[in-house]
């Protein structure tokens, strides 16, 4: 670590690679996690500037990034494949070109594009370049081998590599630097305070939300393909069969929003599941949830999950989502292969064990996902 204390510049960079919905920018678990870390930050010692490749997608946080003294900045390169890779060096080693980072902070888990801003970065004359793995799988096979095989060239330009856990790692990193352990775990870690189960904010939130007796399922995540959503709802059409008095609470927005509403429409369920869109503050929504949800393909280490149990919240997460995330006693994994009716079976049987809430958000601090035990390694990777 320098054993000086000025300040270190760093530009943290996404991707914001998807189309924007409804004339707003995707924003994911990435974003939410360099906002959650940056908030708790020295930034008397630390600065962060964000820059996305396509679209915007820090701009829910700019208010507040812009009050810490950030600056927000995208390249808006819109085409695809090869070109894209092209543009990203080109452009982006100009950009870097014109300012004064000590430091360059990749996170995305889209492989190439990766590689692209790592050239751009070693073009513009950086000697620190961090890429850092948030996303734990790819569904395509053909993907899958193009990153095996291209993997080892991300050493000739990347100086540090980082996860939020080791399947992260495995998906981007080449074999070389995780046999020798190369790579640092950064944790998807949460402000804990302020997510205990709070009941009187559970009876607001459930007033509002006009969910009187009713057991609601809940799901925070946009709605992309990963996360799932169809599975979601053909087992929220089973379950509600055996229990009549349930509702499904999905927050957040994405492509494939309106494909779900199609879809609830189609099995009868319009009155039944409530779409809440996009929420800047989700958090207070565990509190009026009895259960969450989360039946995803591939989940680096998922915050969404972390919070729910923070709050003491029953989880039931798919299996294909790393075991790391499981902290209480009350979450479980079940297995896609199973299909949704059998997970609607299971659930209906536990029914009894959801009844109580529980306040478990100290066994996420005992289990070390607390932001403010984690800050330190953060700003290690500044430090060099």
């Amino acid at each position: 670590m320098k054993s000086d204390r000025r300040k270190i510049r760093v530009l943290q960079i996404a991707g914001g690679l998807r189309d924007n919905v409804n004339g707003k920018p995707v924003v994911g678990g990435t974003v939410s996690f360099l906002y959650n870390y940056y908030s708790k930050m020295n930034r008397e010692r630390i600065h962060f500037d964000f820059l996305a490749i396509r679209n915007q997608c820090f701009e829910q946080y700019r208010v507040d990034f812009e009050k810490m003294g950030s600056t927000l900045f995208a390249l808006g390169i819109e085409v695809g494949g090869l070109k894209r890779f092209a543009a990203i060096i080109r452009q982006l080693s100009s950009f870097i070109r014109d300012k004064n980072y000590d430091a360059v902070h990749i996170n995305m888990g889209a492989f190439f594009p990766v590689l692209a801003c790592a050239i751009a970065a070693k073009k513009a004359g950086i000697n620190n370049i961090i890429v850092h793995s948030h996303s734990a799988g790819i569904n395509s096979t053909i993907k899958r081998i193009a990153i095996d095989v291209s993997s080892p060239l991300l050493t000739l330009y990347a100086d540090q590599y980082c996860a939020c856990s080791l399947e992260a790692a495995k998906n981007l990193f080449s074999r070389g630097v995780i046999r020798k352990k190369k790579y640092k775990i950064i944790k998807n870690a949460i402000d804990v305070e302020g997510l205990a189960f709070n009941k009187n904010t559970r009876e607001i939130v459930r007033a509002k939300l006009d969910f009187r007796n009713d057991f609601v399922i809940g799901h925070v995540g946009r709605f992309v393909e990963v996360k799932n959503h169809a599975f979601l709802i053909d087992f929220f059409s089973h379950f509600k069969e055996r229990v009549p008095s349930s509702k499904l609470l999905l927050v957040g927005d994405g492509e494939l929003e309106q494909r779900m509403k199609d879809r609830v429409y189609d099995l009868g369920l319009d009155h039944d599941v409530v779409f809440l869109g996009y929420q800047n503050d989700p958090r207070k929504f565990y509190q009026a949830m009895d259960l969450l949800v989360m039946p995803s393909y591939v989940e680096g280490f998922p915050i969404v999950a972390l919070e729910a149990q923070a709050s003491g919240l029953p989880c039931y997460l798919s299996s294909n989502i790393t075991r790391e995330v499981v902290i209480t006693e009350r979450c479980w994994s079940f297995a896609l292969d199973d299909g949704p009716n059998n997970l609607a079976e299971t659930v209906s049987h536990n029914l009894e064990s959801f009844s109580t809430r529980k306040d478990t958000s100290q066994c996420v601090i005992e289990a070390g996902f607390d932001i403010k035990q984690n800050l330190e390694a953060l700003e290690s990777l500044y430090y060099v």
